[in-house]
């Protein structure tokens, strides 16, 4: 019988992490001196076995006011915790083991047990810490993950640990804290000697100073503005830069016509043949100019995009309304067994106030909905209780941490998760928005976990519960937020939100969710200090620590920040740029207009053929405009 989580690592940023899984089950520990592991909830705790183990008990101790070990004083009598135990092969998909919301004794203390049926493979065993009453505070005293059965540790609290296990593919871990977990493992791989130096002091500098800035991406949109900022400037400098060469040139064109036209005449050499050449030289060069600023248009003209039908499938208008109803509903769940109104379903938001008008969900616990077949959607929101409701006299006192996960349909007929956002640094309140960045996704069900509620004061129990009004799902979004949904018709687009909008999340596929690495800069320059301290190193074990966390990043180098910078740039951009389309067009169009008036003033022929050139340049734009709009509008009809 071994301990396979003796000694092993624990991968987030937590306080004292080797308490956890050293030696010694019967060991003091004091709330002041330590002698466990303490996080902050809602988080996890993930430990790394190293390589694919099999288990086959559980043991796991949490700060217990009545044991003997606890040397605190006072003891706090409020302090239990809610939690989940789930493990992974490979960091990506997580077998959920247990879940004390889904049971009658959601909090739980000491020692905790449970035995598998059969051994289960694993190489990373994760605690999910939802909740402690008394404080922001989370507790694993000892971890033990036996290879057998254990009966000296079959003490406590018994999970019963049944097959079939439910399953959640990544954990939308928000960028900062993997960034800070990444601190984390460093610390545990280097040396103390080597934590002295100035590049290891520098290098953890920086990234502390990364994640910091990262915080603001998590789910608070108007500080992420700040951040993109300077790539939006850029952006637009760069278009400027573009359209001002371009108007330059043509006002450099079309002054060169008109010197050289006012020198024959001066001259007199308007009927000289070489003039005449030069003539229809330059008229030639200048059309040919001014048919390259309207490329793009002409583009548009001649080769009209047809509907992608991506998201259009229904009769038009049909997409507006909430997918989420009676009709497509097969079942509602929540924690504590209560029934689910169907009002928080409705295509509007109906009146609420401090009493009235929304649905109460205890904390931690969740909220499932799914469904009877799956539907297409592209964007979901919520709204949870803000500023006292529709009367909105007051900014609200309450903040919520919640999860959100989709489910998709098996092949044996059950339900993988994907868990798609997780606001547990940045709690929020009014409506929660999300797009979907790959255009409409195929949704079986729908899970929102609801950990706490943050309140300025603890008055009628506030915070153990969360506020719910409304919940939504469209076939199509608010708004052209995502470059997928240039060809849905504004009629197309769901109603806009009435309220506070808190959060405007982007999601992007599965592969750019998940994963332990932030951003690809960040692991490159920690990759390379590692390098270099592999070969300065000559301690064996530790040169093995190294390359062990280098394998490690090797894999988790996506550039997953300049991705989603690219994606906000985008969506801010859309409107501005819409806009500024329509403008350049116009004035593109007149600078060819301009052009090609000059140019056929230039040649040296009678006023009836310029008239004539003239009719048929306007006959052949005014049929390729009307062209367009037949198009659109029955692209529109699709």
């Amino acid at each position: 019988m071994k301990d396979l989580a003796l000694g092993k690592n624990v991968l987030e940023f937590c306080n004292h992490p080797h308490h956890m899984t050293e030696e010694g089950d019967n060991m003091d520990y004091n709330t002041l001196t330590g002698g466990y592991l303490g996080i902050h909830h809602p988080s996890f705790i993930t430990l790394d076995l190293e390589k694919v183990v099999a288990i086959k008990q559980i043991s796991m101790k949490l700060i217990d006011w009545d044991d003997d070990c606890n040397k605190s004083e006072p003891r706090n009598t409020k302090q239990h915790y809610a939690y989940r135990l789930l493990y992974s092969e490979d960091k990506l998909t997580w077998t959920i083991l247990y879940d004390t919301t889904a049971t009658d004794k959601v909090y739980r203390r000491g020692w905790q047990w449970g035995v598998f049926d059969q051994p289960i493979r694993m190489r990373y065993f994760r605690i999910h810490a939802l909740h402690n009453p008394a404080n922001s505070g989370f507790h694993v005293v000892r971890l033990r993950l036996f290879d057998e059965e254990n009966p000296t540790l079959q003490i406590g609290d018994r999970l019963d640990i049944q097959t079939p296990y439910s399953l959640e593919v990544g954990d939308a871990v928000p960028i900062s804290t993997r960034i800070m977990n990444l601190v984390q493992r460093l610390s545990d791989t280097v040396s103390e000697s080597h934590k002295q130096t100035n590049d290891y002091k520098s290098l953890v500098n920086e990234v502390l100073g990364e994640s910091m800035v990262f915080d603001t991406v998590d789910g608070r949109v108007d500080q992420f503005r700040q951040i993109i900022t300077p790539y939006v400037a850029g952006n637009l400098k760069s278009d400027y830069e573009k359209d001002s060469f371009q108007n330059i040139t043509s006002w450099v064109v079309s002054g060169l016509m008109l010197g050289l036209n006012i020198i024959f005449d001066i001259f007199q050499t308007q009927h000289a043949p070489q003039v005449i050449f030069l003539r229809w030289l330059f008229f030639i060069i200048t059309l040919a100019y001014a048919l390259y600023l309207v490329k793009d248009n002409l583009k548009s003209f001649l080769f009209s995009k047809k509907h992608h039908g991506k998201t259009i499938s229904q009769t038009p208008g049909v997409e507006t309304k909430n997918r989420l109803n009676a009709d497509t509903i097969s079942s509602l769940r929540q924690t504590d067994g209560a029934e689910v109104p169907m009002f928080l379903f409705n295509d509007t938001v109906g009146d609420y106030n401090t009493q009235t008008g929304f649905h109460k969900i205890p904390n931690p616990g969740y909220l499932e909905i799914i469904l009877k077949e799956d539907i297409k959607i592209s964007y979901f929101r919520f709204l949870l209780w803000d500023n006292c409701g529709t009367l909105k006299q007051q900014p609200s006192r309450r903040k919520y941490h919640y999860r959100m996960l989709l489910g998709r349909s098996s092949e044996n007929g059950g339900i993988i998760w994907e868990a798609v956002y997780d606001n547990s640094l940045n709690p929020s309140n009014g409506w929660q928005e999300f797009f979907f960045e790959n255009g409409a996704r195929q949704i079986k069900a729908i899970k929102l976990q609801f950990l706490h509620t943050l309140a300025l004061s603890n008055k009628n129990n506030e915070n153990t519960v969360t506020q719910l009004v409304s919940i939504q799902a469209y076939e199509n979004p608010t708004e052209n937020i995502c470059r997928w949904t240039d060809a849905c018709p504004r009629s197309m687009y769901a109603i806009p939100t009435k309220g506070l909008s808190r959060n405007k999340i982007i999601i992007g596929g599965s592969d750019f969710n998940i994963g332990y690495m932030a951003e690809s800069k960040i692991t490159s320059k920690i990759n390379l200090y590692l390098l270099q301290l592999e070969h300065e190193c000559f301690d064996s074990s530790e040169a093995d620590k190294i390359r062990k966390l280098r394998n490690d990043l090797q894999p988790n180098t996506n550039d997953d920040i300049s991705r989603q910078i690219d994606i906000f740039c985008n969506s801010l951009l859309t409107p501005v740029n819409e806009r500024r389309t329509a403008l350049k067009k116009k004035s593109v169009w007149i600078s060819f207009v301009t052009i090609v008036l000059l140019s056929i003033e230039f040649l040296d022929i009678s006023d009836s053929y310029k008239l004539i050139i003239l009719s048929v340049i306007s006959v052949l734009v005014i049929f390729l405009a009307f062209r367009k709009k037949l198009l659109d509008r029955k692209n529109q009809s699709v």
